[in-house]
């Protein structure tokens, strides 16, 4: 299937020409990111592609909230870029194995992942988003992790980013004051 790429100003392109139709079409397909993506990017791609904010419940109360932020200077401190990752977790083996398979979004600092959950969408849309890689985790006797290269299709990036910004939406009062990005792990 041939990816399709998401452009700064939030269209989607196919072999480096604009999508035509309804992006519905394109939700199994491979997605690619343009090198200066940003989370500004995704959510003009949700305002522009009607269709799209339908498939999470929590889109349109994001886009609320993109709609209502600044225009630019949406920093977290602390944060070099967004990176949406795929983890998946084995349990109980050996024994009776279980398995997990998640989205998560998080920010990545100089040396490490950080939590991005106290920050809102007004201070997350101007950080760079990246597509990362695939983390195996097998718990059992000992903890193995693997981290292997991925592929996110169109229904997985807006799914996944919306599902975790949604735990984002705290109240002012309830948010974290201070900025210090150490408190935030």
């Amino acid at each position: 299937m041939q990816p399709i790429r998401l452009e700064i100003d939030g269209t989607l392109t196919l072999r480096d020409r604009p999508l035509v139709g309804d992006a519905v079409t394109c939700l199994g397909c491979p997605v690619a990111l343009a090198p200066a993506c940003t989370l500004r990017s995704f959510f003009l791609l949700l305002d522009r592609e009607k269709s799209l904010p339908r498939l999470n419940p929590f889109a349109g109360t994001l886009l609320t909230q993109f709609h209502q932020s600044p225009g630019k200077g949406c920093i977290y401190p602390g944060i070099e870029h967004l990176e949406l990752t795929r983890t998946v977790e084995m349990t109980g083996f050996p024994g009776k194995p279980a398995i997990r398979i998640f989205i998560s979004l998080a920010g990545v600092g100089p040396n490490d992942p950080r939590s991005i959950t106290t920050a809102g969408i007004e201070q997350l849309l101007d950080m760079p988003l990246c597509l990362g890689r695939l983390k195996h985790t097998i718990f059992g006797d000992r903890v193995d992790t693997l981290e292997f290269d991925t592929v996110f299709n169109l229904f997985e990036l807006i799914d996944g980013i919306c599902w975790e910004l949604s735990f984002h939406n705290l109240p002012d009062r309830c948010r974290m004051k201070d900025q210090n990005p150490k408190m935030n792990i």
